[in-house]
């Protein structure tokens, strides 16, 4: 199986500081979404308006390859992921009738 290798780049600190697998980039947006839920704090859930996803590769599973990208090629700010996720989780919200609560992880 071919996984696209994802890259987190912090335009702040100007580095890639994290590196992750997924099969498409729908996958990836749902790793970062995990990420965002986390209760513990992580390299994603902490200013996301400083941070965007790259894919940079390919990792073949079968041959342990990886084929790189000639420079990485922007995917989506996490930002916007964040912004997805918050909107899913208050209509899921509004349509079970519970209100929604201040301060909730991927809100701050």
């Amino acid at each position: 199986m071919k996984l696209n290798v994802y890259v987190l780049y912090d335009r702040i600190a100007c580095e890639f500081p994290f590196t992750f697998k997924a099969k498409n980039d729908d996958m990836a947006k749902r790793v970062c979404m995990s990420a965002l839920l986390s209760k513990e704090q992580n390299i994603m859930n902490e200013d996301t308006d400083d941070k965007d996803i790259y894919i940079t590769g390919i990792f073949d599973t079968e041959t342990g390859t990886l084929t790189g990208k000639e420079r990485p090629e922007f995917i989506f700010h996490l930002a916007e992921v964040r912004a997805e996720l918050l909107a899913k989780i208050r209509a899921s919200k509004a349509a079970a009738g519970v209100p929604s609560e201040e301060g909730e992880k991927a809100d701050e």
